[in-house]
């Protein structure tokens, strides 16, 4: 186990600004589609670059809890390509996520 979603749910907006592409890299599906957006959008651009399909289809595309909307150009920038498909259901960017 590791950082739950009920945690992450909670971090303050500065808690991962200086977040590493490891750290984000670990961090469980569920957990990092529940960071609030005010501290997603300070996750470093560098950390996308890891972003797996798994963590890329979690993401929260809700109003109030939308962190495609929050993500900055440079971060979408280092999104591995790969990740914007998951292969287990053959599809990736969620409409959700991607309108």
């Amino acid at each position: 186990m590791g950082l739950s979603s009920g945690c992450s749910s909670q971090l303050n907006g500065n808690a991962l600004t200086s977040m590493s592409t490891d750290q984000l890299g670990a961090i469980d599906p569920t957990a990092f589609g529940k960071i609030p957006v005010d501290t997603f959008k300070n996750i470093p651009a560098e950390a996308f670059a890891v972003l797996t399909d798994s963590q890329m289809y979690s993401m929260g595309d809700q109003r109030g809890d939308n962190q495609c909307a929050a993500l900055s150009a440079e971060q979408f920038a280092k999104i591995p390509a790969a990740s914007l498909k998951k292969e287990k259901f053959n599809f990736g960017l969620t409409s959700g996520c991607s309108s």
